[in-house]
């Protein structure tokens, strides 16, 4: 289901306002002129945003307050992420990173069937069983790194079983040496810090491009298939 366009329009109106970082006072009747809807329409908006996570509310003397949560502020943060790419003609996001011999968690996640069917529903290829594990060279580079972790991304579902829960995982197509598919991949649960970029790819990459720990790896994210949001009205 695609994000409501009204959302990101609300969010950003009660940022303006000042329910960023603290509590708002603000009535429904106010908040309709902001957001040029009947006073109805603005109360169901709110209660739709609380229900998301979005915003949360609180009460006192008969008087509302509102203050964007953590998942509100990521969408705006998302939004501003993309406008920033467009206004600068931005598509794509170069890395550089050092091949590090893992954890080897990467072969075991890749291969559990559940992640695999998503991989090749959404990025179009099997992935070898293991990640390329790069750690990137420059200060410059971590921050694309986290400024990466902001953007829409191709989203791998997590599930729970009777042991254990397993998280999400954001994907980014990418080349690696400007030549092999293969996508970037940052998940919810890992070891590693914002300094490393895992890679998959439907090869065997340190075999294909005989890598050895050491040797100097470029990545390139192509943030085209992602950059725009899927959003309903």
């Amino acid at each position: 289901m695609g994000m409501k366009g009204w959302y990101i329009q609300t969010l950003y109106v009660l940022a303006k306002l000042g329910a960023f970082g603290k509590a708002l006072e603000i009535d429904t009747k106010t908040l309709s002129r902001y957001i040029n809807t009947s006073q109805q329409t603005a109360s169901r908006r709110i209660i739709e945003l609380c229900r998301g996570g979005y915003i949360q509310r609180t009460f006192s003397k008969r008087r509302q307050a509102l203050t964007l949560t953590g998942k509100g502020v990521e969408l705006l943060r998302e939004v501003y992420m993309n406008l920033h790419m467009i206004f600068n003609n931005i598509t794509s996001i170069q890395f550089e990173g050092i091949v590090f011999t893992g954890l080897g968690e990467g072969a075991f996640y890749v291969s559990l069937p559940f992640y695999k069917k998503q991989f090749i529903d959404k990025l179009g290829f099997e992935p070898y069983p293991g990640t390329l594990n790069l750690r990137l060279k420059s200060v410059d580079d971590v921050a694309k790194r986290r400024s990466l972790e902001l953007l829409p991304s191709i989203n791998i579902e997590g599930y729970s079983n009777s042991s254990r829960t397993y998280g999400s995982v954001k994907c980014y197509h990418a080349l690696v040496n400007n030549s092999i598919k293969a996508a970037v991949i940052i998940c919810s649960r890992t070891h590693y810090g914002p300094d490393v970029l895992e890679v998959i790819s439907p090869l065997n990459l340190r075999k294909e491009l005989n890598l050895n720990d050491g040797d100097v790896v470029k990545v390139s994210v192509n943030l085209r298939d992602t950059m725009i949001p899927s959003i309903s009205y």
